[in-house]
This record gives structure tokens, sequence and C-alpha cells, in this order.
């Protein structure tokens, strides 16, 4: 028999005393997991999912270990994880409430999210490809491929026919990296911190740029797209960089066709969250005709 309690949440205006059940939470002892694995996982994906959300505060420690009947130190390590990796957040003499993973986007309804393309492949040809070298560091130099269980052979025999591949002691850290969850709280935090930036560039330009200019819904990547059918000439992009220190792409060079759209690419992978506001300042100012003096 394993015990259960109950995430009891309350957003930070209400009333101390009306909490809603938001969670149910259980330990099962025949779980190969620990503890404070089965309760860490069942509390995060309960934020992920939305059962917990932004604003809500969690039940106490104290409480959550004596319903359960573990150390509380458990319940705490939990908490402490989840701070860590931005799910919630602890104020002093306030308890610990779950955080939005970014800011709202003010205009406008949401996206709705990207069906996975696996989902849709019906032949067996989707393959997934993608590189550590961006996630982690250029010094990696490691990637991975995803593929259907049929093309793993041959994929498999290009690959050693190439070269063979990276240094054991590099694959060895990686799969300690994922195998120990560390990898997924990193792309988690990354995630969370490339989203806020996101919504706070696609506000600056709604609000700054000129008429005739406006950004495309993006749901996904580290850059927007800005459209306009005042865009200056590819040339006058490198006159940007002299002028404002910002690097652009036109977007005309993106098009194989003739006639392609107007417009550029703002890329925001490199670019603090607290630069963002001078960068978008000094983009409008040359989108306007206005030269430093």
């Amino acid at each position: 028999m394993g015990t259960w309690t109950s995430i009891r949440s309350k957003s930070a205006g209400f009333d101390q005393t009306k909490w809603r059940w938001a969670v149910e939470l259980f330990l099962d002892p025949d779980d190969p997991r620990s503890n404070t694995r089965q309760l860490y996982e069942q509390i995060r994906d309960a934020i992920d999912s939305g059962g917990l959300e932004p604003g809500d505060r969690l039940t106490p420690t104290r409480t959550v270990a004596a319903e359960l009947r573990i150390a509380r130190s458990s319940v705490t390590e939990v908490y402490e994880r989840l701070t860590a990796e931005g799910h919630i957040e602890g104020r002093a003499g306030g308890g610990s409430f779950v955080l939005a993973g970014a800011d709202p986007v003010p205009s406008g309804p949401p996206p709705a999210a990207l069906e996975p393309l696996f989902r849709m492949d019906r032949d067996g040809r989707v393959i997934y490809i993608g590189t550590f070298s961006k996630t982690l560091g250029a010094a990696v130099r490691a990637g991975f491929l995803v593929t259907p269980p049929t093309l793993a052979p041959a994929i498999t025999a290009v690959r050693q026919a190439v070269d063979w591949c990276p240094p054991p002691l590099i694959q060895d850290a990686l799969t300690a990296l994922i195998a120990g969850g560390h990898f997924g709280r990193h792309l988690r935090r990354a995630r969370a911190a490339y989203s806020r930036r996101r919504d706070r560039l696609c506000r600056e330009l709604r609000a700054r740029l000129p008429a005739g200019y406006h950004p495309l819904p993006a749901q996904a990547g580290l850059h927007l797209t800005v459209v306009g059918p005042g865009t200056p000439p590819d040339a006058a992009f490198d006159g940007l960089a002299e002028d404002h220190g910002i690097l652009l792409s036109s977007l005309r060079r993106t098009y194989q066709r003739r006639h392609p759209r107007d417009g550029f690419l703002v890329g925001f992978g490199g670019l603090p969250t607290a630069d963002v506001t001078p960068a978008i300042t000094g983009l409008c100012a040359w989108l306007s005709g206005e030269r430093p003096r």
C-alpha cells in the first residue's frame, strides 16, 4: 500500500483560507524510483500540464511530509530542485509559488502548438536531427539522429562509412548527462529563458516598429520574422551593423523563387534579455531613416 496526499494550492491574491485541490500525490513503495523522485516528477508534471497554475501557492513542506509520512527534508529537496529549475519560487515568509514559463504576449491569442511530425508520419520516414553543439557548446562537436526502426540499419551503415564516432569520453559524458536528467533540466531552464526573451522582443517590436512593419507569429526557434513593404535593400543591412551594432538578415535571401516577400529576420539566441530594448530602439531608428549623431 502506498501513501496519498494532495497538493493544495491557492493564488497569492486569494483569502488565505481558500485552498483548491490541484493535484493528488501518491508514493508507491513498489516503485523503483525514490520517494523524492516520485514526488518531484508528479509536481513537475502538474505544473507542466496546468494542474498547478502560475501564481498558485504550494502546500507547505511540513504538511506534505506529515501527510505522506516521509521526512520533511525529502519534500524540501523537491521544492528546492523545482526552484532551481525555474518552476517555482520561494518567497521569504510567504511559501512557494508556481512561476509562469514565459511572460504573456499582450496582443492576440496564443498560437496553437506545433504537432510533432512523427505523429503524422504513417510511412516511417520522419528523422529528427540535432546537435549538442547548439544546446551545450560548440566544443562538444556531437549530434544525434532519432530514426524509425526500419531506417536505422541503413543510416548506421552510412555513418560508419563516413567515420566511426565521436570520442567515447564525450559519448559517456553525454549519456550520463541525459540519463541523470541534467540535460532535461538544462533544456527547461533554457527554454524558459528564451521564451521570456522572445515574448519581450515581440512586445517591443509590436509597440515600436514604424508603420507598415509587423512581426509574424512565432511558436518555436530563436528567430522572429518581421515583414514590411518599406524594407531597405539587402546591401543596406551592412550599414545597420556599422551604425547600431545590430546584425540582421534580409528575408529576401531566404527565398529561392522570384518576387520574395520584403522583411528581415531578428535572431535573439545571443542577445541578452536586458539588451532587447536598446537593440529595438536602434533598429527602429534605422528603419525610420535616422542615423547616429
